[in-house]
């Protein structure tokens, strides 16, 4: 018998591993719980995605940069813009999108207000460190990056408490 995946339609006009991929994705809702996103993304979870998208485009455009050039000495800023801005505020765009009740109260909007000053300043503060040797905006950038992500821990214990 034909499993049929919980929207009602059937993968039979599927090509044999895509119905098999289909199937395995139906599975895996057991695991994770029944999706409860919307289809539009919205509240906090498109701050950090606006963040996100910005900080992979000035990525790209600071990576095609050095690549043009030869230098590669802020490379470690350019990392920290890659890691942290993209990948970091990405992750955060979609639990928040993901996962609607963590998106109440003070802490989401006191974990975006953390995330986003820390990035300001530790892509600077790693540049003026490597050209002046001077690393207080790091080191601010640093503590407030992690007071973010500290933030966002509670955030994500609360809603998993609820």
């Amino acid at each position: 018998m034909e499993r049929k995946p919980e929207t009602g339609h059937s993968c039979r006009h599927l090509p044999q591993p895509i119905r098999h991929s289909r199937r395995a994705w139906d599975d895996t809702a057991g695991v994770f719980g029944e999706f409860k996103g919307d289809d539009q993304m919205k509240g906090i979870s498109s701050a950090f995605f606006i963040v996100a998208v910005s900080a992979a485009l000035g990525g790209m455009v600071w990576g095609i940069q050095m690549a043009a050039t030869g230098d590669h000495v802020l490379s470690p800023a350019h990392g920290h813009l890659n890691l942290i801005g993209w990948v970091s505020f990405a992750i955060f765009g979609f639990y928040y999108h993901l996962v609607p009740a963590a998106d109440q109260g003070l802490l989401p909007k006191l974990h975006f207000a953390l995330s986003a000053a820390g990035l300001g300043l530790i892509v600077p503060g790693i540049a003026m460190a490597i050209a002046s040797h001077n690393e207080m905006l790091a080191k601010l950038g640093s503590v407030l990056t992690l007071a973010g992500m500290l933030v966002f821990f509670v955030v994500v214990l609360r809603s998993i408490r609820k």
